[in-house]
């Protein structure tokens, strides 16, 4: 709407409210080790920044608030559903554990190697 300004004094409200659906939820992936930080969850979020073809300025919605957000001068609060995970980790703990990422995000990472170092694990590797 935003590149066609012209167009888009024309269009009713009642139109423009037809058109935008509601707010789909976001996933992002748990980063935090539930032994190295009980009670807590952490996240691992880039913040979306770009530009439209017609070089206009755009941002994430969720990671953009994400960032806004001042924990320590407010209190913060954010619906948030968690679903089981389908890595896990090796049973022997002695075992080295060798992550490779390509593309896929750190965040599981992350949360695996807080979680072998709250162990007292060593030889974690991450690529």
């Amino acid at each position: 709407m935003q590149d066609f300004p012209g167009a888009s004094r024309n269009v009713p409200l009642s139109y423009l409210l037809d058109l935008i659906g509601p707010m789909q939820a976001r996933a992002f992936s748990i980063a935090s080790s539930p032994s190295a930080h009980p009670g807590e969850i952490h996240l691992l979020v880039a913040v979306v920044k770009y530009r439209t073809k017609m070089q206009k300025p755009r941002q994430g919605l969720c990671s953009t608030w994400l960032a806004s957000l001042q924990p320590e001068k407010e209190t913060v609060t954010a619906p948030v559903r968690v679903k089981r995970g389908t890595i896990s980790l090796p049973k022997n703990r002695e075992a080295p554990l060798i992550m490779i990422g390509p593309g896929t995000g750190c965040a599981p990472f992350r949360s695996f190697i807080a979680e072998r170092v709250q162990q007292g694990v060593k030889n974690n590797f991450l690529f």
